[in-house]
């Protein structure tokens, strides 16, 4: 069986790499070390998945279009990025993505291990909240060994929204905006979210898995479609999620090398130039009470300070509130 998705996976690249030109089955099977009937058989396995190859007598086959499947070669063809995407392993579904990077991570991999599930069956957000994650989306976490002090580890979200927020505007073209701490909008609806989770131990980090959610292709459950949207709604067309995730990636490289080095100024910045509430007026909960005012900036550890009415500041650090836009009127 590995072998025959080792050969899939080979024969995908020798049509993709042809750009439409057509590649005789005879060629095919000498690149492949199979029979030209064997490869008649991968190409219709690669169709019923949902790719479109023409087939025409004497001329051979062709790609006319991707399948909207993610695979280790697939993504990892054409990845810009040093170190993160090292390592992808594509899953069909999984519970969680953050628990399979954590195993992994407990297990000694290398910074940079991607894991992404088709499906999760008991995907997580903040606070403990359940994160719908249907097929046609893209789930993704990746091991991070930062560095950082931990007060500068909330740093890590908006870095990640800034990413996942460059990355939808250079794949689909569509403006992103970031609410704190940890959700890109479109058109004021969530199209993603960032989870940070670490291993931290006194003054020491010894890793941080970050898992990003977004909505791509899905369907939405009725009752959050007032509240989200996915990027093929906003589109109009279904989004290759291999581009994406490759531009995600190199995006968020990018990003974290930026906050190694301690640019954290120019990450916040980045941020700051893509936020959806600084100098509107929100309310924030904290632990059972709730406080008005506007939302003047974020501090240099990532924290939302808040104006509330009486004039005063007052500080909230991610992970300990929920915010929403206060609706005017």
């Amino acid at each position: 069986m590995r072998r025959s998705n080792d050969r899939l996976e080979r024969l995908l690249i020798l049509l993709r790499d042809s750009k439409r030109v057509y590649r005789s089955g005879e060629e095919l099977a000498k690149a492949l070390g199979v029979s030209r009937v064997a490869v008649w058989k991968h190409v219709k396995t690669l169709r019923d998945t949902g790719y479109v190859i023409e087939a025409k007598p004497k001329l051979g086959y062709r790609l006319l279009k991707e399948a909207d499947i993610l695979k280790p070669t697939l993504v990892k063809e054409g990845l810009r990025t040093n170190f993160i995407g090292c390592e992808v392993r594509c899953y069909d579904a999984v519970p969680s993505t953050q628990s399979v990077v954590k195993e992994a991570a407990e297990r000694g991999f290398r910074e940079g291990f991607v894991a992404i599930a088709e499906e999760q069956t008991a995907g997580r957000g903040r606070r403990g909240r359940s994160w719908v994650s249907p097929r046609g989306g893209l789930w993704l976490s990746i091991l991070l060994k930062p560095g950082l002090p931990p007060p500068k580890l909330p740093l890590l979200m908006l870095a990640a929204g800034l990413a996942v927020s460059k990355a939808v505007e250079t794949t689909c073209g569509l403006k992103a905006e970031l609410k704190w701490p940890n959700d890109v909008l479109i058109n004021g609806r969530k199209v993603a979210g960032i989870l940070a989770e670490a291993s931290v131990e006194a003054d020491l980090v010894h890793y941080v898995v970050l898992g990003i959610g977004v909505n791509v292709n899905n369907d939405l459950p009725v009752k959050l479609k007032e509240e989200a949207t996915t990027l093929k709604e906003q589109l109009g067309s279904s989004v290759a999620r291999v581009k994406l995730v490759q531009e995600l990636l190199k995006a968020l490289e990018d990003e974290y090398l930026t906050l190694k080095r301690g640019g954290y100024q120019e990450v916040l910045d980045g941020w700051r130039a893509r936020s959806s509430i600084l100098k509107s007026e929100v309310m924030v909960s904290l632990m059972g009470e709730a406080y008005e005012g506007v939302a003047e900036d974020v501090d240099g550890d990532g924290a939302l300070i808040l104006r509330l009415k009486d004039g005063s500041l007052k500080r909230f650090l991610a992970g300990d509130v929920t915010l929403r836009i206060k609706a005017k009127g």
